[in-house]
């Protein structure tokens, strides 16, 4: 029996076909009949070498929340075509040291609880992985997995670079593939919103109409797509004379501003859309302006001088601002002014009418006595009969032993008239309420 030999031809490749049909046919050359011939089939496997590097069909790219400790995030997939493409993963370069880690068998990589990454501080992280073929699969997944904290704002994007490698039994005969993934970090409304000064000073004139635009206060945040509502804290702007635009953080006048000078101190607010809030201080100085001529409010000095017995020309009113001219023009030459007919009481008055708050006061001896005109005496007062009417009931009131007038406070005196409040505000002196 003679041997039949088949050959190869051409190159084979187990990736395109793993198994060859053929049908062999063997002829007897020496028959004396018709032709003999016999038929049979072989067939032919075609045993796998690691000629193929596994393959990663694309590129990766993933969202995860900051903040959060999550699951799985992506998983990837690397394929091989040759027989023995059973994956293993290592990293082979973290450009982040230590923030990620991988399961050598399921390819699972995680993140670092102990390092925390936060977007601002770094956007991208380069990852590469190498993935090893073991056991006899034709494809293998790698899962990517956070477990850790992530901060958009000190990280805002990941890179992991995945490398796969099959597991040929020499290493220079062994194939890799890489695939990059990309990691976007979504935002979490984790920041305070800060505005860029803690103290804002500006200044105002007590003129301005209303709806004047004093300053803009704006404040920022390191989260993004933010939007903010302003406001003012109610209780440091009581007399509602300030407004704030809830969008634009504009300060405007709200009120009249007249006669409102000096210091304002406020607190403006800022919220985000998540409802965290922050402060800042803003002193606004209303401006008083020189828009009123100068006029007389009353101080008046008066003298009280009781009359004497006898005739003027005979009489010597001692103990007075009179005295002097009085006995000059009227009293005999070398007249002395006897005992007997010093005036008995002198008192010296200080007037002060505010029309603002209608408020009259007297001072005598330290003492302010304070007396609220009515609806007529407000009107009357202002001319020089009405004021001297005014003035003398007050008088009248004082030196009354009937009465006694209650003490004010100096704050008391301030919620009715605050300039008479200044005008009595002195040491050792003290202020009565007349009405």
């Amino acid at each position: 029996m003679l041997p039949g030999e088949v050959t190869i031809n051409s190159s084979l490749d187990r990736e395109f076909t793993d198994t060859v049909t053929l049908t062999l046919t063997v002829e007897d050359m020496n028959a004396a009949t018709a032709s003999q011939t016999a038929t049979t089939t072989l067939s032919v496997s075609i045993l796998d070498v690691n000629d193929n590097g596994p393959v990663f069909s694309r590129n990766y790219y993933v969202n995860i929340t900051e903040g959060k400790i999550i699951g799985p995030v992506i998983t990837v997939a690397a394929y091989d075509p040759d027989n023995n493409p059973a994956i293993t993963y290592r990293i082979t370069k973290n450009y982040l040291t230590n923030t990620f880690s991988i399961d050598p068998k399921t390819g699972q990589i995680t993140r670092n609880i102990l390092i925390d990454v936060d977007r601002e501080t770094q956007t991208i992280i380069t990852i590469e992985v190498e993935a090893n073929d073991t056991v006899f699969t034709s494809t293998t997944q790698g899962i990517v997995t956070a477990t850790g904290h992530f901060d958009r704002e000190n990280e805002a994007t990941y890179i992991l670079k995945v490398t796969v490698c099959d597991n040929a039994l020499e290493p220079f005969d062994r194939k890799t593939s890489t695939a990059s993934i990309t990691v976007h970090i979504t935002d979490v409304n984790d920041n305070v919103p800060y505005f860029p000064q803690t103290y804002y000073n500006v200044t105002v004139r007590e003129d301005r109409n209303l709806k004047y635009p004093i300053m803009y206060v704006t404040a920022a945040d390191r989260d993004i797509n933010q939007s903010f509502r302003y406001s003012i804290e109610p209780d440091t702007d009581t007399e509602r004379l300030f407004e704030i635009n809830e969008h634009s953080g504009l300060i405007s006048v709200n009120a009249s501003l007249h006669n409102n000078y000096g210091e304002k101190h406020l607190i403006v607010w800022v919220e985000d859309i998540g409802g965290l809030k922050n402060s800042t201080r803003v002193t606004i100085t209303v401006e008083d302006i020189n828009g009123n001529a100068p006029v007389f409010l009353g101080l008046t000095a008066f003298y009280k001088i009781y009359e004497a017995n006898g005739n003027l020309t005979n009489q010597c009113l001692c103990g007075s601002a009179l005295e002097s001219f009085l006995a000059t023009k009227n009293a005999p030459n070398n007249t002395r002014c006897p005992q007997v007919n010093e005036i008995a009481e002198t008192e010296n008055f200080i007037f002060r009418y505010d029309p603002i708050s209608h408020v009259m006061v007297a001072i005598t001896n330290h003492k302010c006595y304070v007396y609220t005109a009515s609806e007529t005496e407000s009107v009357d007062v202002h001319t020089s009969h009405g004021f001297h009417q005014l003035e003398m009931k007050l008088i009248d009131m004082v030196d009354s032993t009937s009465e006694t007038y209650i003490t004010m406070s100096h704050d008391e005196l301030a919620s009715l008239s605050k300039s008479t409040a200044r005008l009595c505000n002195r040491v050792g002196w003290t202020t009565h309420k007349l009405n």
